[in-house]
C-alpha cells in the first residue's frame, strides 16, 4: 500500500492541532482506489437485507462496517502510520469506532453548519475526487 504523503506525520499532527484539520492529497494511489471500488461496488447495488448491503440515508447510499466488505479499506484504516498520527494528536491510542462508506446518489445543495461527532476525529477519503459538481467539504480552520 502506497501512503508516501504520510511520511511526515509530525507536521500533519501539528497541523491538526493548530488548524483542526489536515489534507492528504494522493493519500492512496489509483490501483488501491480501484481495488476498494471493486470490493465495495457490488454491495452498493444491494439494498440492506439482514444487515448486509446499503441503507438509504438522506438520498445517499450508506454502507456501514465496510471493513467486512473491503479488506483494502480495513488495512488502510489500521495502518500503523495513521494510528500513530492519531495517537500524536490525541495523546492516547486510537480506537476505530466506525468505518463506513457513503455514495452520493442525488445532488445536494449546501448543508447547514453542523457537527458530525463530539470527541473524536473523522477521516474522509474521497475515491472520486472533490469538486463543486460532485459536492465538496468545507472545513473552517480552528473550529474542529
Amino acid at each position: 500500500m502506497k501512503m508516501s504523503c504520510l511520511d511526515d506525520l509530525t507536521s500533519a499532527a501539528d497541523l491538526c492541532l493548530d488548524e483542526g484539520f489536515a489534507f492528504f492529497p494522493g493519500l492512496i494511489d489509483e490501483p488501491l482506489v480501484e481495488k476498494i471500488q471493486s470490493e465495495l461496488n457490488p454491495w452498493m447495488e444491494r439494498p440492506a437485507v439482514g444487515g448486509a448491503g446499503y441503507i438509504s440515508a438522506g438520498g445517499d447510499h450508506l454502507l456501514s462496517d465496510i471493513g467486512l466488505y473491503s479488506s483494502a479499506v480495513l488495512k488502510m484504516a489500521v495502518d500503523e502510520r495513521v494510528l500513530n498520527m492519531l495517537e500524536n494528536i490525541f495523546g492516547t491510542p486510537a480506537i476505530l469506532t466506525d468505518l463506513s462508506f457513503r455514495r452520493r446518489m442525488t445532488c445536494c445543495q449546501e448543508m447547514p453548519l453542523h457537527a458530525d461527532i463530539g470527541d473524536g476525529i473523522i477521516i474522509f477519503i474521497y475515491l472520486n475526487g472533490v469538486s463543486p459538481s460532485l459536492g465538496s467539504t468545507c472545513v473552517i480552520p480552528k473550529t474542529h
